[in-house]
């Protein structure tokens, strides 16, 4: 350290009254300088932070332009598979009322085949007791014809009443088959 015997003159000025105005212009300019510094840090901070949000923002839209195309892509490809279910249902409803159409005509066509067979049955059954009739009338005609052979033993009016007994049996049997073939046809 110096000693103050030593201490230049204008340093001794200083600190007079004179000085005074000297030192209060210094620090205006230290204050200007430091306010500078401020506002060029709070700028660069500025253009920083704006510089980050736009690369962000600049990422953001990308990925979200990315994520788009995709959505977009995966939208056109349900689309296309929505067409697809839409004509693959149509075609199955279209063959599900075919099949429904065939199933109605073959129901009635089981019907019908059930109807015949039930008359084919009951054709059958008809035709039995009708031949058991016939049957009957000819055993009864045979028997006739052996009374008609022993005729001394009977009397005329006898005879007649059974022969004409036997005629309208069997005439009654002949006309209901006659008219059963006649309603078949």
């Amino acid at each position: 350290m110096e000693h103050p015997d030593q201490w230049d003159s204008r340093e001794i000025e200083t600190t007079d009254s004179t000085a005074a105005p000297a030192a209060s212009s210094e620090r205006p300019r230290r204050g200007r300088r430091a306010v500078r510094a401020i506002g060029w840090t709070a700028a660069a901070a500025g253009v920083a932070a704006l510089t980050g949000l736009s690369g962000y923002l600049w990422i953001t839209h990308s990925q979200w332009q990315d994520q788009n195309d995709e959505l977009r892509a995966e939208a056109l490809e349900l689309g296309d598979q929505l067409a697809t279910a839409t004509a693959e249902l149509e075609a199955t409803v279209t063959e599900l009322s075919t099949t429904q159409s065939h199933l109605v005509v073959a129901k009635e066509k089981v019907s019908t085949l059930a109807d015949q067979d039930a008359n084919a049955t009951d054709d059958l059954t008809y035709a039995e007791d009708m031949v058991e009739q016939f049957r009957i009338c000819a055993d009864e005609r045979a028997e006739l014809v052996g009374y008609l052979k022993q005729a001394s033993r009977y009397t005329a009016s006898s005879l007649r009443d059974a022969e004409r007994s036997i005629d309208d049996f069997c005439d009654d049997i002949d006309s209901a088959w006659t008219e059963h073939l006649d309603a078949q046809e």
